[in-house]
């Protein structure tokens, strides 16, 4: 009976380990993420509150490292020209016709777009001026 009650005491013991254990790996894990996302600048930062075509404070990218050297200088000028041309020709979100905005080719209905806030519709927009203007450079 001791013997059992020994045996039971040293598998709980393990148990504890082995949770401890892996508690403190995912831990490590979570914290190098949590350091490499700090290092790491959002890609681009649309104001919530603002108003109006999206600007190029907004839309002031910040390529990721990985992305950033494989550009060659002339890409790099043609991607952020790109947006900004996009941009202006996209104008004010809140008033911007899906159908008329050429890089969804209507894959957003007006009635969709129409659902989203103000705030949506330009995160939405500066993702869309953003995968055009690489695919085009």
């Amino acid at each position: 009976m001791k013997e059992d009650s020994y045996m039971r005491y040293l598998f709980l013991l393990f148990q504890l380990l082995f949770v401890v254990f892996l508690a403190s790996c995912s831990d490590t894990e979570s914290e190098k993420f949590r350091e490499e996302s700090i290092e790491e600048a959002p890609f681009f930062v649309v104001d919530r509150n603002a108003t109006g075509p999206l600007t190029l404070v907004e839309l002031q990218i910040n390529i990721p490292k990985e992305i950033d050297a494989d550009l060659t200088e002339s890409k790099r000028s043609c991607f952020f020209d790109s947006v900004e041309k996009r941009a202006f020709e996209a104008g004010d979100p809140a008033s911007l016709d899906p159908d008329d905005f050429p890089y969804w080719n209507g894959e957003i209905s007006r009635a969709d777009w129409d659902q989203q806030s103000s705030y949506m519709k330009r995160v939405l927009l500066a993702q869309a001026i953003i995968s055009w203007a690489m695919a085009e450079c």
